[in-house]
């Protein structure tokens, strides 16, 4: 099997509309990378191309699980080759999309699927980090492995988490066992990165996120909330949503819940922009500045 093309890049540039030009033009099916898209329901926020933006062109691996739902890295991979290997039945070429970039190295560099422990060390060691501070645990993991780090969302408890007991557990940093390659690598043509001036980035991000609230944001929240969620499933961690929920909940002034959720998303991009300087072969590009959609 065999990636024709790969598109990364920070959230908020571009990726989506330069995807489906591309698959419109080579004849191209899409894989999403993507760990927000993944989730049913949660489609605003989420930044979610919907039928009409998707424009004919048959998307992979966006509304697959339910919000309730843990999804996991060799989770993706299985899911990815299973939608690789229709895609390539069907003599359609392959261009995944995304900017999760642990999804994309479970992929393109070979990824180890740790099993599951479910010994009562492991429960004493979550139910401890669960009395911590979020921010208390992404400072730890940031001590510990600095490139695990910055792959993970800074509110994203639930992953944190993990890598932090990963590394409890086998005395090796998360990021070093992700790299050792148990799984074989997939073959792929070339990649492309959209690259934007952090100053231009972040007046697109703050495009995005005022053009979301304009569509809905807040009440595509509330709904979820009236249809027995709780706010606390993995789901709701995604980028902007506590501050969404914090609206909802408590009535918490909407205009500096846009102005956290802004900052927090400059701070993803930043990240991913140096995980991405980490790809080797990146053909890097700057795209339209009219596309808005990432």
């Amino acid at each position: 099997m065999f990636i024709d093309k790969i598109v990364v890049g920070p959230t908020a540039s571009g990726k989506t509309r330069w995807a489906i030009r591309w698959a419109k033009e080579n004849d191209a099916e899409i894989i999403s990378a993507d760990s927000r898209q993944i989730y049913k329901e949660l489609d605003i926020g989420t930044g979610k191309p919907d039928v009409s933006d998707q424009e004919g062109i048959p998307h992979h691996l966006i509304d697959i699980v339910s919000p309730r739902e843990l999804y996991s890295a060799g989770k993706f991979r299985t899911d990815a080759l299973e939608a690789l290997k229709a895609i390539r039945g069907r003599g359609k070429k392959v261009l995944l999309v995304g900017g999760t970039g642990l999804y994309l190295r479970a992929l393109i560099e070979g990824f180890l699927d740790l099993p599951e422990d479910h010994s009562p060390e492991k429960d004493l060691f979550y139910e401890h980090c669960a009395l911590r501070p979020v921010l208390s645990l992404q400072e730890e993991l940031l001590r510990i492995d600095p490139e695990r780090s910055i792959e993970i969302m800074a509110n994203d408890r639930v992953r944190i988490t993990r890598a932090l007991w990963i590394f409890h557990l086998t005395g090796v940093k998360p990021s070093v066992l992700y790299r050792e390659r148990s799984l074989p690598p997939v073959p792929y043509g070339e990649i492309v990165g959209l690259w934007w001036e952090p100053e231009r980035l972040a007046q697109r991000i703050s495009r995005r996120v005022r053009d979301m609230i304009d569509r809905g944001w807040v009440n595509e929240v509330s709904r979820l909330l009236e249809n027995e969620y709780t706010g606390e499933e993995p789901a709701f961690q995604s980028l902007g949503y506590p501050e969404i929920l914090q609206v909802v909940r408590s009535g918490s002034p909407l205009g500096e819940a846009i102005e956290r959720i802004e900052l927090k998303t400059r701070q993803y991009a930043k990240r991913q922009r140096t995980w991405f300087r980490h790809l080797r072969g990146v053909h890097w590009v700057e795209p339209d500045d009219s596309e808005l959609i990432a």
